[in-house]
């Protein structure tokens, strides 16, 4: 597969003095300086390239960046610091043709071991310690020091390090219309500074991607590395995003990988005009209801497409307890060997949808669920019912970028706690209270729903402003009934399932 098309030549070299004739000197690997950098998913780090042209008007120039160093400041502090440097400034007193201010940045990976170089020497400029990685290559100067480089092309990128990845956090990808995969490694603020690591999955419906390209995102069930030396043949090679998102080529990741999580395969522009073979999967569908189903583990699969009348995203919905007879003795409906046999793209191709995910698994918090029973589809080997249509508006990302404590619609049944049993809750600034109806637990669970009890609020990290978590022990009988048949729903930070109570939900407000 022939991945590299031209531009940008990133290649890691020597610091050295920048002066007006650095274009024209040779420059070398040597004194390189080992860096390790731990924990730093989510931290600000920032890049500044000091750029000289050439006589054809291609560039060359040092890049200098602060990966791994403490601020003495907050990141708004920092972020706005960076943000006031002065490009004339910097290149008189540096001697550069052209300065590249690349950043603010936020790393994606949990860390990096590699390579600096000139000994690991710091230069600090307005407060923030640069060192040197590399050397930066551009066929066009100007069209570098004004900011504008190359999105979803294949640039060269020549560096010695290795980018880990912790089992359980949720990567972000980039497929080529060969189907070549790149993994996201670092995000920018530079043009849009709501783009942070928080807001990272609902990144696939911002983007504007070429035809061809694919965006998705997938969780990690083990850690993941990604490893590049400056010498290899062919090189190591990048593509960055419209938004200055900036992934790396993944020689070990599959454009048609099986996705063992909750997490969805890629997503794709839907091109055919043939009717989906699940958009009917409702028609005629027949109400139940299944009891006992406090903590029953179960997952559900999404099939999505778009409504032939608006337009919008909506996912038929699959689950595995809500069948008679669903329920073993264990309680377990969602084994983990068949949740992990599950092939998304295989899924999304037998059923000619836009995209198929999975939700889970999880743990009911309700006692009864009335629910419809539509059409029955054979999901690696289990015959799993349709029970509703999930609203997904403009997110093509599948259930897994559903952005925290934003409320969506589903359509479907009644469900009901019993007094006694035990309501996990969240009021919100508005003063609406949801209740909890999934606890996420996932393929490689992080703690069990007692720890999570037991923790409380004290978890909660991005709860919006004037927002509480608290657990209470129902007085009486609460029972759903949406109006219409629409619930309003949410997910919290964890991915646990919240229902909307009161007005228009259910018999009151817990």
């Amino acid at each position: 597969m022939k991945i590299v098309k031209s531009m940008t030549l990133l290649a890691l070299a020597l610091l050295g003095a920048v002066t007006p004739t650095l274009a024209e000197q040779n420059v070398a690997l040597k004194d390189p300086c080992p860096i390790k950098i731990e924990n730093w998913r989510g931290k600000p780090f920032y890049e500044i390239l000091f750029m000289n042209r050439k006589d054809d008007g291609r560039g060359v120039g040092y890049y200098y960046n602060s990966l791994g160093k403490e601020f003495e400041a907050t990141d708004e502090v920092m972020d706005a610091r960076f943000r006031a440097l002065n490009a004339d400034t910097l290149k008189k007193e540096y001697g550069s043709d052209g300065i590249l201010f690349n950043g603010p940045r936020r790393l994606v990976t949990n860390g990096i071991t590699g390579m600096a170089w000139d000994g690991c020497k710091e230069r600090v400029i307005t407060t923030i310690p640069l060192r040197v990685l590399g050397i930066f290559e551009t066929p066009d100067l100007s069209k570098a020091v004004s900011g504008t480089l190359p999105a979803y092309e294949v640039l060269v990128s020549k560096r010695s390090n290795t980018f880990s990845f912790n089992a359980g956090e949720t990567v972000y990808e980039l497929i080529t219309p060969e189907g070549a995969v790149y993994t996201m490694f670092s995000l920018s603020l530079k043009k849009d500074t709501n783009n942070t690591i928080e807001n990272l999955p609902t990144l696939g419906k911002r983007l504007t991607l070429p035809q061809g390209w694919q965006f998705r995102s997938r969780k990690l069930d083990k850690d993941m590395m990604l490893t590049s030396t400056a010498d290899s043949d062919p090189p190591n090679t990048i593509v960055l995003d419209e938004l200055d998102g900036n992934y790396q080529y993944n020689a070990g990741a599959s454009a048609n990988a099986e996705q063992k999580s909750y997490v969805a395969g890629a997503f794709a522009p839907q091109t055919s005009t043939a009717e989906p073979k699940v958009l009917r999967d409702g028609e005629g569908a027949k109400s139940i209801r299944i009891d006992n189903l406090h903590k029953v583990r179960f997952a559900e699969i999404f099939l999505a497409h778009r409504d032939a009348k608006t337009g919008k995203m909506v996912a038929e919905c699959y689950n595995t307890s809500l069948a008679p007879n669903a329920v073993p003795a264990s309680k377990d409906t969602a084994p983990q060997g068949w949740a992990k046999g599950l092939n998304f793209n295989k899924m999304k191709n037998k059923f000619g949808v836009l995209g198929a995910s999975f939700n889970g698994p999880k743990l009911w918090m309700p006692d009864w669920i009335e629910t419809l029973n539509g059409v029955v589809r054979d999901f690696n080997g289990r015959n799993v019912p349709w029970v509703g249509r999930l609203d997904m508006g403009d997110n093509a990302g599948g259930v897994s970028e559903s952005t925290p404590y934003k409320p969506v619609t589903i359509a479907r049944g009644d469900i009901g706690w019993y007094k006694g049993t035990t309501a996990l809750l969240l009021d919100d600034a508005e003063g609406n209270t949801w209740i909890m109806k999934g606890f996420q637990v996932g393929l490689k669970p992080a703690y069990t729903f007692e720890q999570f009890v037991a923790a409380g609020q004290s978890q909660f990290k991005k709860l919006p402003p004037g927002w509480k978590f608290r657990i209470k022990v129902l007085d009486k009988d609460l029972t759903e009934r949406p109006e219409g048949g629409v619930a309003t729903i949410m997910v919290d930070e964890f991915f646990n399932v919240y229902d909307k109570t009161g007005p228009g939900m259910s018999n009151y407000k817990p």
